[in-house]
């Protein structure tokens, strides 16, 4: 309970706490539950707390959705790693993306909805930084794939980044509006035939 004595955390772990709260309430009660004092209450530590650690309730939510990128990153390009070429890895990545959403795909639903409202309450500056995160991830991608087959784009790399991108998008919202398993996965495999075709190797 707030005030109650708490285990010595770092500041690290006390950030996660607060976010760890943050879903928990969300989950509960929506996002509209996620107050302060609902926060704080679940996470266990006294309201002032939350601000030492975030500027107010958007600054809370963005560094929610932030991290989900960084979940979500880990899952999909440790997959990516051991692909054959670009197609295998870009289906091996859109395939792991998928996976990910549908194992907990209400999860999935709240970061959507998260990311609406803070689009919604900041415009592009309250998603900006995530989405540099993950465009320079996958930028930094598909050089390591140009370096390790020596291999040139039609497009500049950060045009293929962005598409790269723009499919992880595509295939959440196809899956999560339809349920189609198949319907989805046939929509990765044409997705990894066409980035594939804007690869040319070497002689």
């Amino acid at each position: 309970m707030a005030g109650q004595h708490q285990p010595h955390r770092t500041m690290a772990e006390r950030r996660e706490q607060l976010l760890d709260a943050t879903v928990a309430v969300i989950r509960e009660g929506g996002l509209s539950a996620v107050t302060t004092r609902t926060v704080t209450a679940r996470a266990g530590v006294r309201p002032s707390a939350l601000y030492y650690y975030f500027e107010d309730r958007d600054a809370l939510i963005g560094a929610l959705i932030d991290r989900e990128l960084s979940i979500t990153l880990c899952h999909v390009w440790e997959t990516v790693e051991q692909a054959a070429g670009v197609r295998e890895g870009v289906e091996s990545a859109l395939l792991a993306y998928l996976a990910h959403v549908q194992r907990d795909e209400a999860y999935q639903l709240m970061v959507a909805e998260l990311t609406v409202t803070a689009l919604r309450r900041a415009g592009p500056a309250g998603v900006r930084t995530t989405y540099e995160r993950l465009l320079a991830s996958a930028t930094d991608l598909v050089e390591r794939w140009s370096a390790a087959r020596g291999s040139t784009w039609a497009l500049p790399v950060e045009v293929v980044a962005r598409a790269l991108v723009s499919q992880g998008s595509a295939i959440v919202s196809s899956w999560l509006c339809t349920r189609d398993d198949a319907g989805v996965r046939a929509e990765i495999a044409a997705m990894a035939l066409a980035m594939s075709s804007l690869e040319t190797r070497a002689a």
